[in-house]
């Protein structure tokens, strides 16, 4: 996304976002990421380029692992 970050979206949408989960896309995978990913309390995040069999298994996991 050019002039944004997926962190900087986030945080703009986030306030609104209400009980949507949110998955992050990037193309590192490092402990600063994760930290970031926690602390901003972003559902889950997938690392480039994308696996779709791993990101089906994100997802199934995030709808299913919640409550309704």
């Amino acid at each position: 996304m050019p002039g944004t970050s997926g962190f900087e979206l986030y945080q703009k949408i986030g306030t609104i976002k209400a009980d949507i989960p949110a998955i992050l896309m990037s193309s590192n995978r490092n402990m600063q990421l994760i930290r970031r990913v926690n602390e901003l309390g972003i559902d889950d995040y997938i690392t480039k380029p994308l696996n779709s069999a791993i990101t089906r298994e994100t997802i199934h996991s995030i709808l299913h692992g919640r409550s309704v």
